[in-house]
């Protein structure tokens, strides 16, 4: 064979042991823990709701995936299939806007049971928010919360 082939050959398959072990290594990486994180960002459900209103892009930039703590009056709690549940803060000027928390099954200590209207501190990380033209409303999501006590 030849030499110049031999090299292709050899680049080839340390190419492909590399790409394999990067692959293999972003698969198994680990959930970041959120209890044990600072968070970037702190607000109050109607903060958070007035800075995103006020430039979405800049928000989005600067929070997306990062843990954010948020404080804001119980709407609903909602559980779901899976064990956890689903929390609604309450925020926006008219209450029309909603904080939107899920809540794994691992943090339910006390969750299914805060009444409506309580004030409540919940750590997350931002995933994205939904605008409702008809009502002009926002939803925010955090995932993989917990409540701070």
């Amino acid at each position: 064979m030849k030499n110049w082939l031999k090299i292709i050959l050899i680049l080839i398959v340390l190419g492909a042991a590399v790409g394999g072990g990067v692959a293999y290594f972003m698969f198994n990486k680990p959930h970041q823990d959120v209890i044990d994180t600072k968070p970037a960002f702190e607000y109050t459900a109607n903060t958070l709701v007035s800075e995103l209103a006020k430039d979405t892009a800049a928000f989005n930039l600067k929070t997306n995936g990062q843990v954010i703590q948020v404080s804001g009056p119980v709407r609903v709690v909602t559980p779901d299939n899976a064990g956890g549940a689903t929390l609604l803060l309450e925020a926006g000027e008219y209450g029309l806007d909603d904080i939107r928390l899920q809540i794994d099954s691992a943090y339910m200590d006390g969750i299914l049971t805060l009444p409506t209207g309580k004030i409540v501190t919940i750590k997350g990380i931002y995933t994205g928010h939904e605008y409702e033209d008809v009502l002009e409303s926002w939803t925010v999501d955090l995932n993989r919360c917990v409540m701070m006590r």
